[in-house]
């Protein structure tokens, strides 16, 4: 066999065993926190502080370098902060003296989507109670002679006792 041939059999046989790229793209997992103290006013927000960052690339392949490619890759994440404070005390004042009834000959200022109803004895004032209350003191109601079914034993303790409570 000549030469020639021998390298002719090598250059096909080399070509046709290359092997294909596999890629596997990872998930890329970040994060970032702020250990700061703001003062923030009622319904007030302030900037906790924040992350920016880049990347740029480019690629060019071939005899003549024809083939190329860029990529691009920006993005930030910020913290903020946010407070609206609760007054449960002047919401609870709020509540209740809508339920307190006006003068006389007036009927008491109610929220929408609120029926007044007497709760109690005659000689209490009269308190909103809205669909929800209704619908809670009707299955109370319904459910107030039985008792709740046990809960089945966990796989992980075959053993475990089980108790089963009735409803006030």
């Amino acid at each position: 066999m000549s030469f020639r041939a021998i390298a002719i059999a090598a250059l096909m046989t080399a070509v046709s065993t290359a092997a294909n790229a596999q890629v596997v793209q990872q998930p890329v997992v970040s994060g970032f926190s702020v250990d700061t103290v703001v003062s923030v006013p009622d319904r007030g927000a302030a900037f906790s502080g924040g992350v920016l960052s880049g990347q740029s690339g480019s690629r060019s392949a071939g005899p003549l370098r024809g083939a190329s490619s860029v990529g691009r890759s920006f993005q930030g994440a910020a913290t903020e902060t946010r407070v609206f404070i609760h007054d449960f005390e002047a919401m609870d004042a709020a509540l209740l003296s809508q339920g307190r009834p006006a003068a006389a000959g007036q009927a008491a200022p109610t929220a929408p989507g609120v029926t007044p109803v007497l709760i109690g004895p005659a000689s209490r004032p009269q308190m909103p109670v809205t669909r929800a209350d209704r619908a809670r003191a009707h299955l109370l109601e319904r459910w107030k002679d039985r008792t709740a079914p046990a809960p089945l034993p966990s796989a992980a303790s075959p053993g475990a006792r089980t108790s089963v409570a009735t409803r006030p």
